[in-house]
């Protein structure tokens, strides 16, 4: 669910990953209010992952790559340049992309890598 200011609310109350006042919490970089978009950081909550594994999944998804046949959803955007601005190389994605990008988490979620290692069955060590 998402909040007011465009966070990731969780289960007990307003997500680890809002952003106070419209701020980038990483780069310090100004979100405009008017945008609601999911940054590394949200979409990586998504998943159950870690924002690193959000970025090798786009660069896995590269032509060639390991997801090439079922690629991560391209972010609509990238944010961070010095001045504040709607440029730079922190990828961000439209929150009403959310479903698309639960739904590749779900069917990639046994793969290594993306949501770690299958839990082991009753019987094994």
């Amino acid at each position: 669910m998402l909040t007011a200011k465009g966070g990731v609310m969780g289960v007990a109350g307003p997500g680890l990953y809002d952003r106070p006042d419209n701020v980038d919490r990483v780069s310090g970089c100004a979100v405009p209010a008017d945008l609601p978009m999911l940054l590394m950081a949200d979409v990586a909550r998504l998943g159950g992952v870690k924002p690193e594994t959000v970025s090798k999944a786009l660069q896995r998804s590269k032509s060639g790559g390991r997801y090439a046949g079922d690629p991560f959803p391209e972010p609509d955007g990238r944010i961070g340049g010095r001045d504040g601005s709607l440029s730079g190389s922190r990828p961000w994605w439209s929150s009403d992309r959310r479903e698309a990008i639960e739904a590749w988490f779900a069917r990639n979620q046994d793969r290594s890598g993306v949501g770690g290692r299958p839990p082991k069955s009753a019987g094994e060590k």
